[in-house]
């Protein structure tokens, strides 16, 4: 795949860690993991707390997009 997208869906993964992971796999080299959170969402992860459970699981931020409220971080495979 060239790009997945995560909208307001990551903290609603229980294993976390195994979902990044098969991202990780499944996107060619140079592909893109797009995560997008937004304050309303019950769930809400600040965006440190996004950066650094994905880029644990080996990707390296690109992007950072947006405010507090809503906020999209583009990362790619390192």
């Amino acid at each position: 795949m060239d790009r997945a997208f995560l909208v307001t869906v990551l903290p609603e993964i229980l294993d976390q860690e195994r979902a990044l992971a098969e991202l990780r796999r499944v996107l060619k080299p140079g592909g893109v993991l797009s995560i997008t959170e937004e304050f309303s969402d019950p769930d809400y992860p600040f965006l440190f707390e996004t950066v650094r459970r994905v880029e644990a699981a080996g990707f390296r931020l690109e992007r950072r997009m947006g405010n507090w409220w809503v906020y999209t971080v583009n990362f790619c495979k390192a």
